[in-house]
C-alpha cells in the first residue's frame, strides 16, 4: 500500500500543494543508506513505502517532506522501521547507528536485516523481542544491555508493531533510548547500598561483640548522652547498684545513694559521669553506694567524656568496680597497725624512763662511755617513738578517729619555737621567720600544728643536705592565715609532685633516696590540714628548691 501523508485536518497533502509541486517533493539531504521520505505515491529509489494509516503532520510553509525528515533525523532517540518477516531495516536515522554493530556503521542500512546489524552477543536476544511483538502485536518496552569490544551501554529499546488495514503486523518501529548514565548511576547507587549493608553488618557485629564483652565485665559500666540517659550498662552496673536501670531513663533521676568515703552525700554535680559531661576524665573516685536492702558497697569509678568526629561531647562512659573486700583488708589492716603501735609504746615508754633516769644523775654512771651509749639510746627511743606515733596517726586517720583540741594559739610564736630549736640542731642552715602581723591567732590544735611545722621544717633541713636558708613565714590573708616553709635543696621533680601527699610514698630521685623515712608524713601533715578546714599544696623546682605551704581558716577566739 502506498504512503498518503496528510495534513492534521485529514486533507491530503498534495491536494494542498500547487499543481506544479505536487508528486515533486524538494530534495533532501540524506545519509548514505537512508532514503528522503516522500509523498504519497512517490517511492524513493529504494523503493520502500510506509504500511499504516495516514500520519498527520503540522501544516507548515515549507514541504512536509522535508520537515519530517528534518524531526526524523533529529529527535534524540535511535529509531528503524524494520519490515515483517526477515526484518529487514526499511528506514533508519542516523541515532541509530549508535545500536548497530561497529563494524557496519557506514554501509547502508537500509535492506539489511537486523539480526546482522545487532552485536552478535545480543543478536538472538534483540530478534527474540521483535518475534514477541509480532506474535503478540502489543507494544513492548525492555531494558537491553549492548555489550561491546569497548564497554557495555545501555538502551531503553521500545517495540511498537504496524499494521496495515486488515490489521496484520506489517512493520516494527524500533525506538531506542541510551540509559547508559542512568543504568550505571543505579548500578552505581546499588553497589554503595551493598557496601553500606554489608558495613552495616559488620559494625552490627562488631557492637554485638562489645556488648557480649561489656555484658561479662566483673566491672560495671554505663554510658549516658548529653542529658544523662543511660544508653548503654550491664549487669555488673545494677548488681553494684542495687536496682534495674533500664536504657533511656535519666540516671540520676533514680533513687540511688551516693556517699563519700566517711558518710558525706555527693551532689550530682561532684560525682564522675556529670563531671566527664563537661570535658573531665577522672580518675579512682570513691563512692560508697548504699543499696534499696541497706547494704553498703564501696566501688572505685572513673569516667571519660566520648566525643564525635566535630570533637563535641556526645555521651560519657563510667567504669566502676567493688572494693568492699579491699576496704575491709585495709581496715584490718589499719586496725592491726593501731593495735601494734600501741603494743610497741608500752615497752618504749619504760625503756624512754629508765634512761631519762640514768641520765639525769640519779644513777651513778662515771663513764663517760657509758653516757655516750645512754644518749644514743635515748636518741633513738625518740626516733622509734616518732615513727610510732606516725603509725598511730595514720590508723587515726583511716578509722575516723583523729581528734582536733582546738584552743587559742598564736601561730607566730609557734613557728618561733620551732625555727629556734631547728637552729640548735644544724648550725649549717640559716633560719629565717617572717610573721605578718606581729601575732596571728586563731582556735587551732596548737599539738597538731607544730607537728605538721616541725614535719615541714624538718623535711627542708633533710633535703638541703648543702646547707643554705630555710624560711617560714606566717602570713594572715583575710579569713585564712597562710603558712609556708621554703628551702634552697634538691627540689621534686615535676612527675613526682603530684603524689607526695600519699601514703608510703617515697620521693624517686637519686639526690632523695639516702634520705631516711617511712612516705607517712606528709600525708598525716594533709590529713591534720585537712581536719582543720585548710589545704596543703607545694610549688617546686628541682636543684633550686621547694615550698610547702598550707592554709587555715581563721576562725575567732571567741567562737
Amino acid at each position: 500500500m502506498p504512503v498518503e501523508w496528510c495534513s492534521n485536518e485529514g486533507v491530503p497533502i498534495d491536494d494542498r500543494m500547487p499543481e506544479e509541486k505536487r508528486g515533486s517533493p524538494e530534495p533532501s539531504s540524506t545519509a548514505p543508506g537512508r532514503p528522503p521520505i516522500t509523498p504519497s505515491g512517490a517511492a524513493n529509489a529504494d523503493g520502500w513505502v510506509l504500511p499504516g494509516g495516514p500520519l498527520a503532520f503540522p501544516s507548515t510553509t515549507a514541504h512536509p517532506t522535508g520537515l519530517l525528515q528534518a524531526a526524523f533525523e533529529t529527535v534524540p532517540l535511535a529509531i528503524a522501521v524494520v519490515a515483517v518477516p526477515g526484518f529487514e531495516v526499511l528506514l533508519a536515522n542516523r541515532r541509530f547507528d549508535e545500536i548497530v554493530d561497529p563494524a557496519a556503521r557506514g554501509e547502508a542500512i537500509v535492506g539489511r536485516r537486523l539480526a546482522d546489524l545487532t552485536p552478535a552477543a545480543v543478536a538472538s536476544e534483540v530478534i527474540a523481542l521483535l518475534e514477541q511483538a509480532v506474535a503478540t502485536g502489543e507494544a513492548t518496552v525492555v531494558d537491553q544491555p549492548l555489550r561491546r569490544p569497548l564497554g557495555t551501554t545501555y538502551w531503553q529499546l521500545s517495540i511498537s508493531p504496524v499494521r496495515d488495514e486488515a490489521g496484520a503486523v506489517v512493520a516494527l518501529v524500533v525506538a531506542g533510548q541510551e540509559t547508559t548514565a542512568q543504568v550505571n548511576a543505579r548500578l552505581q547507587a546499588e553497589n554503595l547500598a551493598e557496601r553500606l549493608r554489608a558495613t552495616n553488618d559488620q559494625l552490627t557485629q562488631a557492637n554485638l561483640r562489645l556488648e557480649a564483652i561489656i555484658g561479662r565485665l566483673p566491672q560495671g559500666v554505663i554510658v549516658v548522652d548529653r542529658e544523662g540517659r543511660i544508653v548503654l550498662v550491664n549487669r555488673a552496673a545494677e548488681r553494684l547498684l542495687g536496682r534495674a536501670l533500664p536504657v533511656g531513663a535519666k540516671l540520676y533521676s533514680l533513687e540511688v545513694a551516693r556517699f563519700k568515703p566517711g558518710g558525706t552525700p555527693y551532689e550530682v554535680h561532684e560525682l564522675p559521669l556529670p563531671r566527664s559531661l563537661q570535658g573531665e576524665t577522672c580518675y579512682g573516685v570513691e563512692i560508697e553506694v548504699k543499696q534499696p536492702g541497706g547494704r553498703v558497697v564501696n566501688t572505685l569509678c572513673s569516667s571519660a567524656p566520648l566525643y564525635d568526629v566535630a570533637g563535641r561531647i556526645v555521651a560519657a562512659v563510667s567504669i566502676f568496680q567493688d572494693i568492699t573486700e579491699l576496704r575491709e583488708l585495709d581496715r584490718l589492716k589499719d586496725e592491726f597497725l593501731s593495735i601494734a603501735s600501741h603494743e610497741l609504746k608500752n615497752p618504749l615508754t619504760v625503756l624512754k624512763g629508765y634512761v631519762q633516769i640514768l641520765l639525769r644523775g640519779d644513777v651513778d654512771v662515771s663513764s663517760v662511755r657509758e653516757r655516750q651509749i645512754l644518749t644514743v639510746i635515748d636518741r633513738e627511743v625518740n626516733r622509734l617513738s616518732r615513727l610510732i606515733n606516725v603509725m598511730l596517726d595514720v590508723s587515726r586517720i583511716q578509722l575516723g578517729g583523729l581528734k582536733l583540741d582546738r584552743q587559742p594559739t598564736d601561730l607566730g610564736a609557734l613557728a618561733q619555737k620551732l625555727v629556734d630549736h631547728f637552729q640548735g640542731l644544724s648550725p649549717r642552715h640559716r633560719f629565717v621567720l617572717r610573721v605578718e602581723p606581729d601575732r596571728v591567732e586563731g582556735l587551732w590544735d596548737p599539738v597538731r600544728i607544730e607537728q605538721v611545722l616541725a614535719n615541714l621544717v624538718d623535711n627542708a633541713v633533710k633535703y638541703s643536705p648543702k646547707g643554705g636558708s630555710v624560711t617560714v613565714s606566717v602570713r594572715a590573708a583575710g579569713r585564712q592565715v597562710e603558712v609556708a616553709v621554703r628551702d634552697e635543696g634538691v627540689g621534686i621533680p615535676p612527675d613526682e609532685q603530684d603524689h607526695v601527699f600519699q601514703k608510703f610514698y617515697r620521693a624517686r630521685s637519686h639526690a632523695s633516696r639516702n634520705v631516711a623515712g617511712m612516705g607517712l608524713g606528709l600525708y598525716v601533715c594533709q590529713e591534720i590540714i585537712r581536719a582543720h578546714g585548710g589545704r596543703m599544696w607545694l610549688t617546686s623546682e628541682p636543684g633550686r628548691g621547694s615550698t610547702f605551704s598550707f592554709s587555715l581558716p581563721s576562725l575567732p577566739l571567741d567562737s
